[in-house]
């Protein structure tokens, strides 16, 4: 049995070549491979090679998939029936899902156990035949019948710290006809990402979404984000300090529509992304008030996320430890 202490500096030095290799979306692409790819899915399950009709970007599969299956189809099976078939018929497996934009994920993961530890087993060829043709191939997505399959050809796709991101352009682009862009994960606006300096009130008043408000946050600035809000009436520093992990922490307060704000401006230790949190009893005079006003004024002792534990008898002034 393998366990951690088989990880050498050599195989963990592997590590990084592997995911790089599993996020290289969209980056190569042969039609070949990727219909050889799902031939070799279907044969996996049991059934004929299918015909494979490829879409370019995410519209014309939209469009091909209205035109194909969008009707009684008398002579087919459309893709949830077959799969339901695939779970009911002995033999046969959930092969298919293999053709889903993770299988590069899920492939690579095997690969590395099964060579890198020199593991045998029965599906060993099968898994390798795959491996190889899913990083020549570009699929983003199927929709599958038993004669046909519409796929997706994957986009190009811009990454940093495994996050689909761009500080500039696009972060999703299919052949430059549809692009999609996307801050640290979030998908946000185009104005957003490629003219920033245009942004308005209105703009920012349609974010409802938190991950998307720290998005704009981040992008634009916590000065210039509020200042919009605010309708330039500016932005006011209560009080600011450092976390127990060393992040710095304002507690800054704006006028929006005739109406002080409070924010506690902070960073979650564990992605070190920057958070604005507003204190529910917008009367918090520092940022530790602020931080535990979240928590209905508790003294946290161990802070994790939005889960909070108190010490019985233990007052402290900031949480002893966060994650």
């Amino acid at each position: 049995m393998k366990t951690l202490n088989d990880f050498t500096p050599e195989i963990r030095n592997q590590i990084p070549k592997y995911i790089e290799k599993a996020l290289d979306f969209g980056n190569t692409f042969d039609k070949e491979s990727s219909i050889k790819y799902i031939h070799e899915i279907y044969k996996i399950a049991k059934y004929d090679p299918p015909i494979v009709i490829f879409a370019n970007t995410l519209l014309m599969y939209r469009a091909f998939w209205e035109i194909l299956f969008n009707k009684d189809l008398k002579d087919d099976k459309t893709d949830k029936t077959l799969q339901k078939e695939i779970q009911k018929k002995k033999g046969r497996t959930h092969s298919l899902f293999l053709c889903k934009e993770y299988a590069r994920g899920y492939l690579a993961f095997y690969h590395f156990v099964s060579k890198q530890f020199k593991i045998k087993h029965d599906n060993e060829e099968k898994l390798d035949i795959l491996y190889n043709l899913i990083n020549k191939a570009g699929i983003s997505c199927c929709w599958f019948t038993l004669k046909l399959v519409l796929v997706l050809k994957l986009p190009k796709v811009q990454w940093e710290n495994q996050l689909i991101h761009s500080t500039n352009s696009a972060a999703v682009n299919f052949d430059n006809k549809e692009k999609y862009y996307y801050w640290k994960g979030v998908k946000v606006s185009k104005k957003l990402i490629e003219t920033p300096e245009k942004i308005t009130k209105k703009d920012l008043e349609k974010n409802t979404n938190a991950e998307e408000r720290r998005a704009y946050i981040e992008k634009l600035g916590a000065s210039k984000y509020f200042g919009i809000l605010s309708s330039g009436k500016g932005l006011e520093t209560i009080d600011e300090d450092t976390d127990e992990q060393g992040f710095p922490m304002k507690l800054l307060s704006f006028d929006f529509e005739g109406t002080k704000i409070q924010v506690l401006e902070c960073t979650c230790p564990s992605t070190r992304r920057v958070y604005n949190i507003y204190p529910p009893s917008q009367n918090c005079s520092n940022v530790w008030a602020a931080k535990a006003d979240t928590f209905n004024g508790q003294n946290l002792y161990y802070r994790h996320g939005d889960v909070g534990l108190v010490k019985e008898g233990g007052t402290p002034k900031k949480p002893l430890q966060e994650t």
